[in-house]
């Protein structure tokens, strides 16, 4: 959804445009979904959907040519080519895991990663026509 379909622009009485943007929808939480199947007002099959983890990560070109990753974070990630050439040379040489790894004490995540049995964990699989970028 464009910024021009996203809000609304009124012009107050001094002559000043005002810009109101449209609430979307967020997801409950879990905490709030719980409550609820305890209470008997949301049904446990509705709080499974409501539950349900986001899309997956997916590449697009916008109409500037640049390369826009959506499904990470509320708003998408843009950057020109060149751009995403830097990023992930600096991710291949492995200078942002070591960047983490002495800063871990610093940084926060958003999600804390989930422990599970196995000793692999999953890739991260974002489209089957991506293409790998030449290193530099």
């Amino acid at each position: 959804m464009s910024e021009r379909e996203n809000s609304v622009q009124q012009e107050n009485n001094d002559g000043f445009r005002e810009v109101h943007h449209r609430q979307r929808h967020q997801r409950p939480n879990r905490q709030d979904v719980l409550a609820g199947v305890a209470s008997g007002t949301i049904r446990p099959e509705d709080a499974e959907r409501m539950l349900r983890t986001r899309l997956p990560p997916r590449f697009v070109v916008t109409r500037t040519g640049a390369i826009a990753l959506y499904n990470l974070q509320r708003n998408p990630i843009v950057l020109y080519a060149d751009q995403w050439d830097k990023l992930s040379s600096l991710v291949k040489r492995g200078i942002l895991d070591t960047y983490m790894e002495k800063n871990t004490s610093i940084i926060k995540r958003r999600y804390q990663p989930q422990r599970s049995l196995s000793s692999s964990s999953p890739s991260l699989s974002l489209s089957p026509s991506s293409t790998p970028v030449p290193e530099n």
